[in-house]
C-alpha cells in the first residue's frame, strides 16, 4: 500500500485504501447494472436526464 506509517492515515483514508485493495484483488463482487440502470447512466452522461 506504500504507506510508511499507517497511523498517519485518517479512518476515511484507510477505508478508501482497503476498498481499493479489495477491488483490485477480487474481494468484492461486482454485478452488472440492469438495463434500465445502464440506460439512465448513459442519459446522465450525455446530459439528457
Amino acid at each position: 500500500m506504500n504507506v510508511a506509517n499507517v497511523g498517519d492515515l485518517s479512518l476515511g483514508q484507510w477505508a478508501a485504501r482497503v476498498r481499493g485493495w479489495n477491488r483490485a484483488h477480487g474481494s468484492e463482487e461486482n454485478k452488472a447494472p440492469s438495463e434500465s440502470e445502464f440506460d439512465l447512466a448513459v442519459e446522465k452522461a450525455m446530459g439528457s436526464a
